[in-house]
């Protein structure tokens, strides 16, 4: 694909730990002259988003370049606390999140735009101001693992569970050129010789709605540019993997943006 015109909007799409990905696309665009000129995020888009839009992107790379296994497994543990969710939510959130400080949405240095999902009508609620840290707190909020969060009087979960890849906000700001990166391609076949454990059957079954939610999302709303990196091997708890997974969003886009 040749592109003439670099003015590009960002959606980044969800997808837990395959959310690395999202860095190497920037990291590309970013070198080839590409600006950038608002970005959306659902999920782990909203903390990637977060970051490059304060102009922290290299400070998050560096951040989860650090991980490793036992670091992820032990912020990911299992509290058994039912009104908490399966895991703390606000204690992964702060500490994703702890390099940006207490900031504003409205401080950010491009137009960002955070989607969450409200649980009672099921609709999208975008955040374009106010804490950034409690509108990422509710679009990380994946059902089942992580407690809903209030905003507003507003019982907010996952962005993931009403728009995944949100396009189409930045097609009703009147941005023209989108790029959008989609990490729900496909769903990778899975045999089971036991039934899987509640974790692995939530994140499961989110990530197959998530699957037909951005499908649905894509025939109604068309990106200019389209990057669906392959991901299918990478879990949801993989971020000890964050090099692999940069380096796979970065490799993906050069093939597929010459210029």
């Amino acid at each position: 694909m040749f592109i003439t015109n670099k003015n590009l909007a960002l959606s980044l799409g969800s997808g837990s730990a395959k959310g690395l990905a999202h860095i190497g696309v920037i990291k590309f665009l970013l070198e080839r002259g590409y600006n950038i000129q608002a970005v959306a995020g659902s999920s782990i888009g909203a903390i990637i988003a977060s970051y490059f839009a304060f102009n922290k992107l290299n400070v998050y790379e560096e951040f989860v370049l650090s991980l490793n296994k036992t670091k992820v497994f032990s912020l990911f543990s299992i509290n058994f606390l039912p009104n908490k969710g399966l895991m703390d939510g606000d204690k992964i959130c702060e500490f994703f999140m702890k390099n940006l400080g207490d900031v504003n949405i409205e401080d950010a240095h491009i137009p960002l735009y955070i989607v969450a999902t409200d649980l009672e009508t099921g609709k999208p609620v975008v955040f374009s101001k106010g804490s950034l840290f409690k509108a990422v707190r509710a679009s990380i909020s994946i059902p089942g693992i992580f407690s809903p969060f209030r905003i507003n009087g507003q019982v907010l979960v996952d962005g993931g569970v009403s728009n995944p890849l949100p396009i189409d906000i930045l097609h009703k700001k009147g941005y023209k050129r989108i790029c959008a990166i989609d990490l729900n391609g496909k769903v990778k076949e899975t045999v089971y010789d036991k039934i899987p454990n509640i974790i692995s059957t939530l994140y499961r079954s989110f990530t197959i709605m998530n699957y037909f939610q951005t499908k649905y999302i894509l025939s109604e709303y068309k990106p200019n540019i389209l990057l669906s990196p392959p991901l299918d091997h990478i879990g949801m708890l993989d971020y000890h993997l964050a090099d692999e997974i940069i380096n796979i969003g970065y490799e993906f886009t050069s093939k597929i943006l010459k210029y």
